[in-house]
């Protein structure tokens, strides 16, 4: 057996243990006891998708080249995106403190309520959504990338169910900005907010956080099912896909 041949066997067992682990990995996010473990073998299912298209890339395949650069392409989103995400942090910690120094830092009791209901507060979770939503681009970018390696993939094999992984990863990239864009613009406007409760004394950040998840808990856990249920859907499509194609 040639080498290429060699590469293109490896390449889509490697997918097909990426889209499985990915698969399993997204329905156990959504048990909070086992959301660890979801994300390690969600973790485990990227590295099989970098070694996967790595290895199409090595084949002797029509579009070798786009699926090595796939591969290259989710490496370096990952690496631009921690870089991003550090200078980022770093940077709104620095406008937060330099706000609340500003301001004066809330003193007596109630203090830690005030200080969560403070602007800047408000400003700072604004801003860390900012940054996690500039430092996913490079991860939507990727993300893009498999999905149209993964429609190209489809027709040179003839796996229909290829195409329509594809197209399902498509429709996660755009809910997942979605989510980010719609949160950051949330907090920006004051409609998501930390607001004072009735109850007082210690229990009173405890009461505000219950405040907040209750009142967008529907919208929290439609968003997280139905994203889970795309990278669910989509990878078991993907993972059929190749499954039914003769590899050997």
């Amino acid at each position: 057996m040639a080498p290429q041949d060699d590469e293109k066997r490896k390449g889509l067992n490697d997918l097909r243990n990426s889209f499985l682990f990915l698969a399993i990995g997204a329905a156990l996010s959504l048990v909070p006891v086992v959301t660890i473990l979801g994300s390690l073998l969600s973790f485990i299912g990227l590295i099989f998708l970098i070694m996967g298209w790595r290895a199409l890339g090595r084949s002797s395949l029509p579009a070798a080249p786009r699926y090595k650069s796939t591969g290259n392409w989710i490496i370096y989103s990952i690496i631009i995106a921690v870089v991003i995400a550090m200078i980022g942090f770093i940077a709104i910690v620095i406008v937060l403190i330099s706000s609340l120094a500003s301001s004066g830092f809330p003193t007596g009791p109630g203090s830690s309520s005030s200080l969560f209901q403070s602007p800047a507060i408000q400003d700072y979770i604004a801003d860390l959504y900012a940054v996690i939503l500039v430092a996913e681009i490079p991860m939507f970018y990727a993300w893009y990338r498999v999905s149209s390696s993964l429609r190209a993939l489809g027709a040179e094999l003839g796996q229909p169910k290829l195409r329509t992984a594809g197209r399902l990863f498509l429709v996660y990239i755009a809910l997942w900005c979605a989510s980010l864009v719609a949160s950051f613009a949330a907090f920006k406007a004051g409609v998501i907010s930390f607001s004072p409760t009735v109850a007082q004394g210690l229990g009173a950040l405890g009461d505000q956080y219950t405040e907040f998840v209750g009142t967008y808990a529907v919208v929290i856990i439609l968003g997280t099912i139905v994203g889970a249920a795309l990278m669910i859907l989509g990878s078991y499509l993907a993972y059929g896909g190749i499954k039914g194609t003769s590899i050997q």
